[in-house]
């Protein structure tokens, strides 16, 4: 573990960068931190998307029986963002979401 770090670390220190700020692996220090040059982000063509209407999910929230194992009380609790609260910890929609 501690070659793969040190290999990591010359890699990291020896790549041909900006200086952004200074960071540590392992033990070793190192000035230079690749930065990122470019974030991209794939969709698909809204035709091919349905709808609700249509039959089809998206990604959003959409209304579901309670019994649905997304809303976690059939057959049993799932975790959810809420579950630290008690008074939420029951199901989904009891914070306010139908997922």
């Amino acid at each position: 573990m501690r070659n793969l770090s040190r290999s990591l670390s010359k890699r990291i220190c020896n790549a041909r960068t900006r200086v952004v700020s200074t960071a540590s692996i392992g033990n070793q220090s190192c000035e230079h931190f690749p930065r990122i040059r470019q974030v991209r982000a794939l969709t698909r063509r809204r035709e091919a998307a349905m709808t609700d209407a249509e039959g089809g999910h998206g990604s959003d929230c959409h209304d579901v029986a309670m019994t649905h194992w997304i809303n976690g009380v059939h057959p049993a609790p799932i975790a959810n963002p809420m579950s630290v609260y008690p008074q939420y910890a029951g199901a989904r929609t009891s914070w306010g979401i139908n997922a």
